[in-house]
This record gives structure tokens, sequence and C-alpha cells, in this order.
């Protein structure tokens, strides 16, 4: 039974540090990736960490996914 907090302390370690890598989702020359997730306002979010978010203009948010 020792084994299993170990087991669990090795997992949150591992995701919460990987949680602020967005480095490593990126592809390589990848210029902006724009998930839209945000469900609200006028800007989405540049999640390739190049800082180019997208101002959105002229359109409106629908709930619902794919």
């Amino acid at each position: 039974m020792k084994k299993l907090p170990n087991i669990i302390l090795i997992f949150i370690l591992l995701f919460t540090g990987l949680k602020h890598c967005p480095a490593l989702s990126a592809e390589k020359g990848l210029v902006a990736h724009w998930g839209f997730e945000e469900g609200k306002g006028e800007i989405s979010e540049d999640l390739s960490g190049n800082r180019h978010d997208a101002v959105i203009k002229g359109a409106t948010w629908e709930k619902g996914g794919i």
C-alpha cells in the first residue's frame, strides 16, 4: 500500500507541471492556434504562445459542440 500514495503524487506532479507548458503541444513553426473555446467575448486567445489573438467581429457564440 505504500506504492499507491507515491503513484498518486507522481501523477499530480506530472499533470500540474505540464498544464503550464503550452510549447509542448505547439507544432514547430506554428504561427497561431485559436481554439475558440471561450464561449463569449470578442477575442479568441492564441494558444500557440505567439500572442496573435483573434478579434471576432460580426459573429455570435452558440452553445453546443461538435
